[in-house]
């Protein structure tokens, strides 16, 4: 692959079958990165490979995309993926693919979330799917803590929503930006506390009998705010969210347990024992959870306020 020629020599040699050898290109990158799968995981020629395809055909929207793909993932060079992915976009720059996959490798690669929304919400502005593009915008600038825009997309959302669902998710995520923005206010106040008292708080409520705040806030679920482990401010909705995520693992690993065994296990910890998970999770309300050998499920007891 060293000797690949490059897009630019390869165009004056091959004197206008540009689409046919970009065809041959394509096979080539397919066969090299087979090649690799099945063998070592090495990829180091994918981006030059790729490069060369893109130049080729510059038009060829699958080549940004697969190589994008691949190359953040796989070849674990998201900046080689992204560069990539912007020179599809000054060739195709009504193409919401393009932007979309680079907010997407922002999202969950580099864990850059201000771009993250950037990129969504550029691919929001071309002709798709604006809805999904706009919804992932929202969920970026959220992670991002640009709560105000995050906010302001999900008004957009209900405002050209068709469907109640839509509708409500967005109602419902307004509602988590509100609890964000609060948890962060109370973990300001948390902050003062410590400051001056050498000391943190026994609860939420010792913030109010000290005259730091005025009032423990509403939670906007019907929930309540208090705080968690590490003296850091929380809600029972999170705590909630966070306890019915664990739940769902466990359970998937109780089923696999069973496949491989015909059997459920007696107890949670022979899943560690027999290394279907490292470790328990720590039950995100400090108890034990509760598990039913007999039906092979672990069991919520928590509700949620209605």
């Amino acid at each position: 692959m060293m000797y690949f020629p490059s897009g630019r020599f390869l165009k004056v040699a091959i004197c206008g079958f540009d689409i046919l050898v970009a065809n041959l290109v394509w096979l080539r990158a397919i066969q090299y990165y087979g090649q690799h799968v099945l063998t070592d995981y090495q990829y180091e020629w994918l981006p030059h490979i790729f490069n060369i395809l893109t130049k080729l055909d510059p038009l060829f929207i699958n080549g940004y995309r697969f190589g994008g793909v691949i190359i953040s993932e796989d070849a674990q060079n998201p900046k080689e993926a992204k560069v990539l992915l912007k020179r599809g976009i000054v060739h195709n720059p009504l193409r919401w693919e393009l932007p979309f996959d680079i907010g997407f490798i922002c999202y969950t690669i580099d864990k850059d979330y201000h771009n993250a929304a950037k990129y969504f919400k550029l691919a929001a502005l071309r002709e798709g799917p604006q809805g999904r593009a706009i919804r992932f915008a929202a969920h970026s600038f959220r992670k991002a803590k640009e709560w105000r825009r995050a906010k302001d997309l999900w008004r957009e959302v209900m405002k050209n929503a068709t469907h109640e669902r839509k509708i409500e998710l967005a109602q419902r995520s307004i509602c988590y930006i509100r609890v964000d923005e609060e948890i962060e206010d109370l973990m300001k106040v948390i902050t003062k506390f410590q400051i001056r008292e050498k000391r943190r708080p026994e609860d939420l409520g010792e913030l109010v009998e000290k005259g730091y705040i005025r009032e423990i806030p509403d939670e906007p679920f019907g929930g309540r705010y208090l705080l968690g482990e590490g003296g850091v401010a929380t809600s029972t909705t999170l705590l909630l969210d966070e306890l019915e995520f664990i739940v769902r693992f466990l359970n998937h690993r109780i089923s696999a347990y069973r496949t491989a065994k015909a059997k459920f296990p007696e107890k949670l910890e022979d899943l560690i024992k027999e290394k279907f998970i490292p470790k328990i999770p720590r039950h995100p309300f400090g108890k034990q959870y509760f598990y039913d050998a007999n039906q092979g499920k672990v069991i919520i007891s928590y509700k949620r306020r209605q």
